[in-house]
């Protein structure tokens, strides 16, 4: 065999070695990239919320005991609370579970701006509210906007994702 046989039969001797390394090599790259896909999903993409809540006191109307917070907002973007909110109540030293409710009056919540909201309070236990919020997309209509505003429905963590707001626990 002289070496110019050797150098016609090299790519038919070794096509399958290069097609599987690089059968290996991209199944590696789609691989980390799905696990990047699924770690950036599951992460949590707030580390601290820019709504912040103060409890002011109590009203009492016709239609029951009501508890006043004041919410504000310290980001540079429109928030709007919306009309979602859960309670809390501490029995002893034990926490009972969220119950949910629905408030008609969710809150526009401009840049630098606070509000009060009011959601039914408990009679005698320290008990804390969990208010739902978002980011405000009402001005901004682009189809990437509306995009990512839908695919919060489709279960993806977008930021216009609803997240929830804890208040502290009120002893009073």
């Amino acid at each position: 065999m002289n070496s110019l046989d050797w150098l016609r039969t090299w790519p038919r001797r070794h096509r399958g070695a290069c097609v599987m390394t690089r059968r290996s090599t991209i199944t590696l790259i789609l691989f980390v990239l799905g696990a990047a896909i699924i770690a950036w999903c599951t992460s949590s993409r707030r580390t601290s919320s820019p709504i912040t809540t103060n409890f002011r006191g109590y009203t009492n109307r016709t239609a029951g005991r009501l508890g006043t917070f004041a919410i504000s907002n310290s980001s540079l973007e429109a928030y709007i609370v919306v009309g979602y909110y859960s309670i809390q109540e501490s029995r002893g030293n034990r926490r009972g579970k969220w119950i949910a409710g629905t408030n008609a009056a969710g809150a526009s919540l401009p840049s630098g701006c606070s509000k009060l909201v009011t959601v039914p309070a408990p009679a005698h236990s320290p008990w804390r509210a969990s208010l739902a919020c978002r980011l405000d997309r009402s001005g901004d209509m682009s189809t990437l906007t509306m995009l990512l505003g839908d695919a919060v429905g489709w279960g993806f963590p977008t930021r216009y994702r609803r997240f929830d707001v804890r208040t502290d626990w009120v002893d009073q």
